[in-house]
């Protein structure tokens, strides 16, 4: 006899998952965990675009000094946003994404593993021996 340990459900002829959820909870607890990682996403595409701004300085060095605030600011968001794009809770599922939305130029840029990130703009290369893409090729170009 299965039971849901979520919705407290039973019966003869209940089949539960690994986590001993019912259909209904587990998909209601994907859909739950596919707006999680959405919001996450979307916080990742607002600390690159942000690091993407350059910050202009003149031939002054002495008025590029008020410039250090901002440079510091930059730093900070770079750490942060190496800190969650390694967030265990989302590396697998952003991994995947990532994949998924590499744009290729041409059918060589394809053979090759020469592609682009679009969404991001930031081009990424696969390993040169097996094709693929790394989890640690496409973290570090990013």
């Amino acid at each position: 006899m299965g039971k849901c340990f979520v919705c407290g459900k039973h019966g003869l002829f209940l089949k539960v998952d690994d986590q001993r959820r019912c259909k209904e909870c587990a998909e209601d607890a994907e859909k739950e965990e596919v707006a999680i990682f959405e919001t996450y996403y979307a916080n990742l595409l607002h600390y690159l675009r942000d690091l993407q701004i350059l910050v202009e300085v003149g031939d002054d060095p002495i008025r590029a000094l008020e410039y250090i605030p901002k440079f510091e600011n930059k730093i900070e968001e770079c750490e942060t946003l190496r800190a969650e794009i390694h967030n265990p809770k989302h590396e697998e599922r952003l991994m995947k994404k990532l994949i998924n939305s590499i744009t290729y130029q041409d059918d060589f840029s394809k053979r090759y593993g020469i592609g682009k990130l679009e969404e991001l703009e930031i081009s990424v290369i696969a390993d040169s021996v097996t094709k693929k893409f790394s989890t640690e090729k496409i973290f570090l170009d990013l």
